[in-house]
This record gives C-alpha cells, structure tokens and sequence, in this order.
C-alpha cells in the first residue's frame, strides 16, 4: 500500500472514531447521530442508507463489476480476503470484470447492519453482512458469506461514493468440509475460535 493511502486510511478510520456516535444498543441496527447542530445528521444517514442500497440494487441488475464501477471513488482502495490491496476504481472493475467474464452466473449482495455518519456529515460507514453466489472448483454452485464495511464520503457532487471496500470471509469449522483430511487444513480450528472470542469479553 502506497504512503498516501496508508495516511489517508488512517485519516478516515480516525475521523470515523472522533465523529460518528456510538450506537443505542437498545434500538435498531442500522442507526446513527451526529452532535453538530449545523449539519442535519438525520438526512445524512437516510442518504447514505439510500446510497447503500442503490449499490446493491446495481449489483443485481446490472452485475458486481458494474455496480462497483458506478458506486466507488476514483481513487478507491479495495481489501479482499486473502488477496493483495486494488488501488484505484478502475483497477476494482477490471478485476471484478475480469472474474465475471469467467464467472457469468456469479453474484454478489449483502445485508445491511450497521451505519453511521461523521459530525461533518460528509464521511461514514456502512457495515453488514455480504452472500457471493457462483460455481466452485467443479461448477456446482456455492455460497459464500462473510461480513464487510464500507467507508463512504461525498464526493463534490454531493454524492455518496466508496473510498474503502474492505471484505472479511468468514471463518471455517469442521462442519465446512466432507472429510477428515481437508478439515485437518484449517487455519482456525473452533476450540481457538471459542478462545478469541472467550478473551474479546
């Protein structure tokens, strides 16, 4: 990762943690609130919320390199599971046309379950749950979820854009494989999965 992504990754995950509230765990999941009385937080969050679903509404339609293409900022940073940084949009669409044109059948949506605006109400966050469907290594097809954040700014249009794309598959237990031998693969077995999250609390 180039120095002035790494600085201006560190700038938006910072102004994220200084601006954005922390959610009411006692009301719904998709919430947000900003203390600056000049900036109307409400409509803020219903735009980037809206902004969100636009996104996936193109990524069905009109398929994940497309949408992607449309909904991220021209000098987007993408993070992948397992794979190295794509920097640039144009970069993000030729790899994800790249895939689709191998893959035709593939698809990409996800469940939005989180989401927050900075007191500037031009920066925020949308996080949730995403579901690829596509042919596994013998072409049948297979689902695979994981969870996902996107951070967001306005562009000088006025409107949301992707300025980081950051996807986190989720983890495997024994129960993902059909015998003993692929289990014994695993990165993360289940009983060090149970001790993370014993010493998160």
């Amino acid at each position: 990762m180039r120095n002035w992504q790494r600085h201006l990754l560190i700038g938006i995950l910072g102004g994220l943690l200084l601006g954005c509230s922390q959610p009411d765990q006692s009301g719904p999941a998709v919430q947000g609130s900003v203390a600056n009385p000049s900036i109307d937080s409400e409509a803020a969050l219903t735009a980037l919320i809206e902004a969100d679903s636009r996104f996936l509404d193109a990524s069905q339609s009109a398929g994940m390199a497309e949408a992607y293409r449309r909904f991220m900022a021209p000098e987007a940073l993408q993070m992948l599971n397992g794979y190295p940084p794509i920097e640039g949009r144009d970069n993000i669409y030729a790899n994800f046309a790249d895939f689709a044109d191998q893959n035709a059948n593939a698809s990409l949506s996800w469940e939005l379950e989180g989401a927050d605006v900075a007191a500037s109400g031009d920066l925020g966050y949308t996080w949730g749950t995403y579901f690829y469907i596509g042919p596994d290594e013998v072409g049948e097809e297979d689902l695979i979820e994981g969870n996902y954040v996107n951070i967001w700014r306005k562009s000088a249009a006025g409107n949301w854009e992707v300025i980081v794309d950051i996807e986190n598959r989720t983890l495997l237990t024994e129960d993902s494989f059909s015998d003993d031998e692929n289990a014994d693969a695993l990165m993360f077995d289940e009983g060090l999965v149970d001790e993370i999250g014993a010493g998160a609390n």
